[in-house]
């Protein structure tokens, strides 16, 4: 499958590990090193969200509030957390951050986590609880409950109660059960058609540019609180899905589906979900040629390049070691990272340079001046299953 790198707009930050110059920015972790690495495994559901700065006001976390509902293990006390993710939206300011985990409310799986120093900011709105994902993305197993499956970015887990629950539990012992949650039914409401899509256009696309792509197929239902229609993620080359929201969706009959391409999503076949719980996907590849990122704000709020430098963003080398860190000056990094930037420019048109400009600063700050290119280092350390990550805001 071709993968695609978002587009970051608004860039301000590149953190890349000694490492980084591999074919992708995510290696795995197998399920048997984020079962011992992580202190605390619990299942349970995203139930509330809200965003903040941190002490200096130069990051933005999002808190997720989960329902616990199963403690593998870690203390059992535990009746509701905060899972603190990187990047966010507080008021009319946004930060993303690539190849980190993004919930939604309602999502529901296997969280792996370890305490979370981000926890500045959350005053008294924060449970007393606090942590963060072990392994970045790879940190959560999500929960498909029309299915009964289960999936990470590199793994399906075909059936919950098999694929999970039974493996953590012969690793961690009986879980600690506090909210009796079932697994998923597998059944398919009755009367059901798997859907077939016959055809679509246009191809290629763009994401998150409000293109409207229309599906045309049998078996597509009538839309319902299930309907759905998802895309590669272009985050992780599709090893993940991304979801069309409710309101991308333009139309929706048995034999004709329009919708926006949602932000995040990548090349790759896409799939049509049934009110049913039925999915069908495509016999052929969508390609998305670029991506800009919208930002959930009062409804959706496309982000906007500036003009920064000559027409775009001229981006300086940290030649910082402190932390044990090293110079991305004169590391081998500089090469590749210069012929992506160029392959990238090519692609999309977006005007990013590496000008040979040099700082020592090491900060992360997505909203400083310059734009920042740097290894990571003991100060501001890549989660695990990570090579490479960008900072925009």
């Amino acid at each position: 499958m071709k993968a695609f790198f978002l587009a970051f707009v608004l860039l301000s930050l590149f953190l890349l590990s000694p490492a980084a110059a591999q074919p992708t920015a995510l290696y795995e972790v197998s399920l048997v090193d984020r079962i011992g690495s992580a202190d605390v495994v619990v299942e349970g559901r995203v139930v509330d969200q809200k965003s903040f700065w941190n002490a200096e006001r130069t990051r933005i976390y999002t808190a997720n509030t989960v329902e616990v509902y199963r403690v593998f293990s870690g203390s059992a006390e535990i009746g509701s957390i905060d899972v603190i993710t990187p990047g966010g939206v507080v008021g009319m300011k946004a930060q993303v951050v690539s190849h980190a985990l993004r919930l939604r409310r309602g999502d529901v799986g296997v969280f792996f986590l370890s305490p979370s120093p981000a926890t500045e900011g959350l005053s008294k709105w924060a449970s007393s609880e606090t942590f963060e994902v072990y392994a970045a993305e790879q940190g959560f197993i999500r929960y498909d409950e029309f299915s009964g499956a289960a999936s990470d970015i590199f793994h399906v887990y075909q059936d919950i109660e098999r694929d999970v629950r039974e493996v953590l539990g012969q690793k961690l012992g009986s879980p600690e059960v506090l909210v009796d949650y079932p697994a998923p039914s597998r059944a398919a409401q009755k009367g059901s058609q798997v859907p077939v899509i016959t055809s679509f256009s246009p191809n290629p696309i763009t994401a998150g540019t409000a293109s409207v792509l229309t599906i045309n197929g049998t078996g597509f239902e009538a839309q319902g609180a299930n309907s759905k229609v998802l895309f590669p993620n272009a985050d992780d080359g599709g090893g993940t899905l991304i979801e069309a929201p409710d309101s991308e969706e333009i139309s929706w009959s048995d034999a004709q589906i329009q919708v926006r391409v949602p932000t995040r999503a990548g090349t790759g076949s896409f799939v049509v979900q049934t009110n049913g719980g039925l999915q069908g996907s495509s016999a052929t590849s969508l390609t998305v040629d670029y991506n800009l990122i919208n930002i959930a704000f009062q409804g959706f709020k496309r982000s906007i390049l500036q003009d920064k430098v000559n027409g775009g963003y001229s981006l300086v080398m940290s030649t910082n070691v402190t932390n044990q860190g090293v110079d991305f000056a004169t590391s081998d990094g500089v090469d590749p990272f210069d012929s992506a930037l160029a392959t990238w420019q090519t692609a999309t048109g977006l005007n990013m340079r590496n000008d040979g400009g040099f700082t020592t600063e090491n900060t992360v700050d997505p909203n400083s001046d310059p734009d920042i290119i740097m290894f990571d280092n003991d100060g501001n350390p890549l989660p695990s299953g990570v090579l490479g990550r960008a900072f925009s805001g």
